[in-house]
């Protein structure tokens, strides 16, 4: 049952993630921010493979395991999509409303787990707590009074599109597991997402968002990279081991986390109908993570 605690620790580092990368997005650009986490990321998760011994597999698994190499890199690219719309989206809006949509991935991912991986032990409890998580994102991303003054409405569709590709690189990541070790699988998948991110920066001709970076800000951006470093070795290793539709609640723990934080650190106001929500999700993933 290791992959519960890795699981639960993938949140708190999502979580810690999350808060330092909005200190770090004040003035950074958010694809400049994206390009140089998922650089950090890379170093350590290969990092990590090479001091599991992982590595050494990887010339056989070339040969032997190519389907799996394919949907990595197809998790890789939807990692890198997945987070240049959410650091988009973070730049402009609350953390704890760009948190929630983006987990609003959440519903649909517990759902293909169930029913496209054969998840069906406890099958109606677990929609019950589906259910319940629905109508807790509801609450929580209700527009209106709810923003900020200074905050954009437009971060709803980038958090939105962040969602779409959380959901298909952990579909991918699951298929790709199966023939990888979760270090090394989590070393190829941040080499792909690296190398769109950089093709997005070039085909978009964003090579000025990296000029002139905030040196005050470049270290709160490379500690959420480490965050995130411990964040998706630790559910990758939960997703290769563990029960898809009990990891991902687990994993998505971090919204309370960082919705807490976000009130305690940076002053950010959870109004009723949020807080509200947050109770609603909260409760929604402890009903699907208990059925084990």
């Amino acid at each position: 049952m290791m992959w519960i605690i890795t699981a639960l620790l993938s949140a708190v580092f999502s979580g810690a993630s999350s808060l330092l990368a909005k200190k770090g997005v004040k003035k950074t650009d958010p694809l400049a921010e994206t390009t140089i986490l998922t650089a950090v990321i890379l170093l350590l998760s290969w990092l990590a493979a090479f001091l599991t011994g992982e590595l050494s597999s990887l010339p056989q698994i070339l040969s032997l395991n190519r389907l799996s190499l394919i949907f990595m890199g197809l998790s890789g690219a939807a990692t890198s999509l997945c987070w240049i719309y959410y650091y988009k989206a973070l730049s402009i809006g609350a953390v704890h409303n760009v948190m929630a949509i983006e987990k609003s991935n959440i519903a649909v991912t517990i759902l293909i787990a169930i029913f496209f991986f054969q998840e069906t032990d406890y099958l109606w409890e677990k929609l019950l707590g589906v259910v319940i998580l629905c109508l807790g994102l509801y609450f929580l991303i209700q527009k209106g009074k709810s923003l900020q003054a200074s905050e954009s409405k437009t971060f709803y569709r980038w958090a939105f599109l962040s969602a779409a590709f959380a959901a298909l690189n952990t579909v991918f990541s699951k298929m790709a597991l199966s023939g990888l070790p979760s270090n090394l699988g989590t070393a190829i998948n941040m080499l792909v997402a690296l190398v769109v991110t950089i093709l997005w920066v070039f085909m978009n001709r964003r090579q000025a968002a990296f000029h002139n970076l905030p040196k005050n800000e470049l270290p709160y951006i490379i500690a959420a990279g480490v965050a995130n470093s411990a964040c998706w070795l630790c559910y990758y290793h939960a997703v290769k081991y563990g029960i898809l539709s009990v990891v991902i609640p687990l994993n998505k723990m971090s919204i309370p986390f960082t919705a807490l934080w976000s009130y305690l650190v940076y002053k950010e106001n959870i109004p009723g109908k949020k807080a509200l929500g947050l109770t609603l999700i909260t409760a929604g993933m402890i009903d699907i993570a208990i059925w084990i």
